[in-house]
């Protein structure tokens, strides 16, 4: 790309991750273009309508960006199909999200827009995902109603620890309150030695998001 394309789209990114950290604080229905104008020092004529049609095309765009990563997490860990897939991809999307905005708020957009009926990118779904691994985990067919009812109750529950997490709670400590969590709730949930995987699977990482623009 040339000089002018690189540099629309290197401030469309400045924006998506401005914007994502207003979407993780105050939600969908809480973050304006003039709220993260004000967050980047620009006027609002700077993230307008020219770079986004409107704040759920930006919005779009943070989960659309996110669900790619959560893709290439998911192809990047190694354990098999089953419990210490799914928990592996648990804790790194949960750790990723303690410390990137975009990722932190894909995830309360996904909840706060899919509650709504609105119409979200398919790149990775997590129920879709989620059933998939519980459902061999628990020796279910995918479309048990009991996978489905399990696991929306960890997505939520895991979900939940995030948006409630206050900044005087550690990482460490997060960490640790999830396993715990993970482990009462797959054990629960009928897996025997859930308690056993969910304190031995480590997370893995990738690159921080970005517009597929930049890498034209």
């Amino acid at each position: 790309m040339n000089q002018r394309q690189a540099a629309k789209a290197r401030t469309r990114q400045q924006i998506v991750e401005a914007a994502a950290a207003e979407f993780a604080e105050h939600g969908y229905d809480g973050t304006s273009f003039a709220s993260v104008a004000a967050a980047m020092n620009r006027p609002k004529s700077a993230v307008g309508y020219h770079l986004f049609p409107s704040k759920l095309d930006l919005a779009v765009t943070v989960v659309g960006q996110q669900q790619a990563r959560w893709a290439e997490m998911a192809s990047a860990v190694q354990e098999p199909t089953g419990l210490a897939h799914l928990v592996t991809m648990l804790l790194s999307s949960c750790l990723d999200a303690l410390r990137c905005p975009v990722a932190a708020s894909a995830i309360r957009l996904s909840q706060e827009l899919g509650e709504s009926g609105q119409e979200l990118p398919t790149t990775f779904s997590w129920s879709t995902y989620a059933q998939g691994h519980f459902a061999v985990a628990r020796g279910l067919s995918v479309d048990d109603p009991e996978v489905a009812r399990a696991t929306d109750l960890v997505l939520a529950s895991t979900f939940g620890v995030l948006r409630t997490r206050t900044g005087a709670r550690s990482l460490e400590v997060t960490e640790r309150q999830l396993r715990d969590l993970w482990a009462a709730l797959f054990t629960g949930l009928g897996i025997a030695d859930a308690s056993a995987v969910v304190h031995r699977v480590a997370p893995v990482s990738v690159a921080d998001p970005v517009d597929p623009a930049l890498t034209g």
